[in-house]
């Protein structure tokens, strides 16, 4: 399956695995046309999970000025949560161009695209974590200078596609020390002026660690009548080895329309299936638990089932995966 690496590079000549710390730094220009995030996801051994989301906006639709939010949700070994969404003082953002090293408020994260350690407190809530990568993080395409990263409607990179964390979360007036895996990504882009739809509907995103096996997946569903297009995203990686970024092949089906108690729509089972040649993957979600509600913006902990037959050998396994469904419209 190594070649679907090759494959990738063949149609995205600056395919590379080789980021620069600068890449995790500020990446556009803050502007009223403009956002960015920082985002860390945890799946921890007690069956808990946490994430921590670093924003420049807390709504990234709209235009406006800088309104640094932290976004924080933590969910407990028996699947109920609480959430955290505050906006704090616009002086009290900061942020380096040469690498990640953010704060908002009290809240701050900094690293060096291997290790990070991060901070994040509110609603009776505490993380101070350390994240470290097992998957390297990639590219694709060129890299961009801020002023093409701020024309991107969104730009995404995966830093730490897979990676280890320790730490400690307080919750219930109680410390608790915590390990388990973790993913982090770095969002921008671009809001014109000129459009008043959004050019997307909705988009689906995942990310699990399963046995040896790793994959990070999305689904970006254009707004009918527009002229964006439907965009995937895939990921296999084995131990430290990315095996596959190539999305050509990723079919996403949504099974069993479920709502929320807001009222926001979600699939109760998601199917993916990725084919090239005599490989295969088979992803299956099932059982999706929420654990963070932000109205149209609705994350889950669920059961995933892997089968990867890559021509030679056949492995599966199961385990827990962190997704989300986010409603652009």
């Amino acid at each position: 399956m190594e070649e679907d690496v090759a494959a990738a590079a063949a149609h995205h000549p600056a395919f590379t695995e080789a980021l620069a710390p600068w890449e995790d730094g500020q990446r556009v220009p803050i502007r009223p046309d403009t956002f960015e995030w920082w985002y860390f996801d945890t799946i921890l051994d007690d069956g808990s999970t946490c994430v921590v989301n670093f924003l420049t906006k807390a709504d990234t639709g709209k235009i406006g000025p800088l309104t640094p939010s932290i976004q924080f949700n933590i969910s407990r070994p028996d699947g109920t949560y609480q959430q955290f969404l505050h906006s704090y003082p616009a002086d009290t953002f900061s942020a380096s161009t040469d690498g990640c090293n953010v704060s908002i408020g009290p809240n701050w994260v900094h690293g060096n695209l291997r290790e990070y350690r991060l901070h994040a407190e509110g609603n009776g809530m505490a993380a101070d974590l350390i994240f470290a990568d097992l998957v390297p993080g990639w590219r694709l395409g060129p890299a961009l200078t801020p002023e093409q990263a701020a024309a991107q409607s969104l730009g995404w990179q995966p830093i730490i596609p897979s990676g280890t964390v320790h730490g400690t979360l307080t919750y219930d007036g109680r410390e608790h020390h915590v390990s388990g895996t973790c993913y982090h990504d770095h969002q921008w882009g671009h809001i014109s002026p000129t459009r008043t739809e959004p050019l997307y509907d909705y988009w689906y995103w995942g990310r699990a660690h399963v046995g040896d096996y790793s994959t990070v997946f999305a689904e970006i569903v254009p707004k009918p009548g527009t002229t964006a297009e439907l965009e995937r995203v895939f990921m296999l990686a084995r131990g430290n080895r990315i095996l596959t970024v190539n999305p050509t092949p990723l079919t996403v089906s949504a099974i069993q329309d479920r709502a929320a108690g807001n009222g926001t729509r979600y699939p109760g089972h998601m199917e993916l299936d990725w084919h090239s040649d005599n490989k295969k993957v088979q992803i299956r979600l099932t059982n999706p638990a929420i654990i963070a509600n932000f109205g149209t913006y609705l994350r889950f902990l669920s059961d995933i089932e892997l089968r990867v037959d890559d021509g030679e050998r056949l492995s599966t396994g199961s385990g827990k995966a962190i997704w989300e469904v986010l409603h652009l419209t």
